[in-house]
């Protein structure tokens, strides 16, 4: 699985792109943690929480069970002040990203 963040670099294993593992998902929750001062001001197609640097986007009713094989997009707007360096760390319900 890749996602894509702004700056389109990729992040494997998010919910944002296509699911090739063996078993559905009930329901997903992706985390990362802005390394800069960005601000998540709007969030589409999942539920979307900001505590400090810590994000968190999780599953909508009508997105969370996802398929093998199956995809899911979701996205955000931001603000930054200053340098708006990119995100490299990712999580999928608490298990980090490879």
């Amino acid at each position: 699985m890749v996602a894509r963040n702004g700056a389109g670099l990729a992040s494997p294993d998010s919910p944002a792109a296509q699911f090739t593992g063996t078993t559905a998902w009930t329901s997903w929750k992706l985390g990362c943690t802005f390394p800069g001062n960005q601000k998540v001001t709007q969030g589409r197609s999942a539920t979307w929480a900001q505590s400090g640097a810590d994000v968190t986007a999780a599953a909508m009713p009508w997105n969370g069970s996802v398929e093998p094989g199956q995809s899911v997009a979701i996205g955000f707007n931001g603000s930054c002040t200053g340098t708006n360096p990119d995100s490299s760390a990712f999580t999928v319900d608490g298990r980090a990203c490879a």
